[in-house]
């Protein structure tokens, strides 16, 4: 509704993620974080929904989690289950500044009477992360994470970079649509690496056009 921290748009959902969380006496089983603005050149902001079944439909949490303002706004969301049953779970994004991008991980805990805690926030190495044409690169933009039990390692799976010159990033362009990236890439980092921002993330496929068709 007008008014709302979400109110002009929502867009860039996570995947749902299956954890137990209570909210307003209602217990849920399936949870999902999403952008948000309040108007076409607000900050993005992060938000949570719940629901009862992996396709909706949706409640969604009257507050942010993440919060945007004028200097740093937060990118498209990830999550993982850490305790399906305890009500834990991960939360990945990338901030976006005039000056840098950062890449962000915390922890989330759904907790009694309504609450929602974001913890241990802290910033993600960089190392190893390369875009299309092996260069060093710095952030992870539309990404999204899962975390492998039998290897212990956070997957992520992201566009690649560098985005063709033809993607314009003005949502009043009519070139807004257009493709965001030439591929897709596939890092993998040790998950203790993940929860202490050390470490080397490691590619382990790319794929475009000419395997995908």
């Amino acid at each position: 509704g007008t008014g709302l921290w979400d109110s002009y748009d929502v867009c860039w959902p996570s995947h749902p993620v299956n954890i137990q969380a209570t909210y307003n006496s209602v217990v849920y089983q399936w949870i999902l974080f999403y952008l948000g603005r309040a108007s076409i050149d607000g900050p993005s902001q992060i938000g949570v929904a719940f629901s009862t079944a992996a396709s909706g439909p949706w409640v969604k949490y009257p507050s942010p989690i993440v919060r945007g303002n004028s200097t740093h706004y937060p990118g498209p969301p990830s999550s993982t289950s850490i305790d399906s049953n305890g009500g834990t779970c991960t939360l990945f994004w990338t901030s976006y500044a005039p000056t840098c991008t950062m890449n962000l991980m915390g922890m989330v805990t759904f907790g009694s009477s309504n609450s929602i805690t974001l913890s241990a926030v802290h910033y993600l190495s960089i190392k190893g992360l390369v875009d299309t044409y092996g260069n060093p690169d710095t952030y992870f933009g539309n990404a999204r994470v899962l975390y492998d039990y039998v290897s212990d390692r956070f997957v992520m799976v992201r566009e690649s970079h560098p985005y063709p010159s033809s993607y314009l990033s003005s949502s009043s362009s009519s070139s807004y649509d257009a493709p965001q990236s030439n591929g897709i890439q596939v890092f993998s980092i040790a998950g203790g690496d993940g929860w202490t921002g050390k470490g080397q993330w490691y590619l382990e496929a790319s794929f475009n056009s000419s395997k995908t068709g």
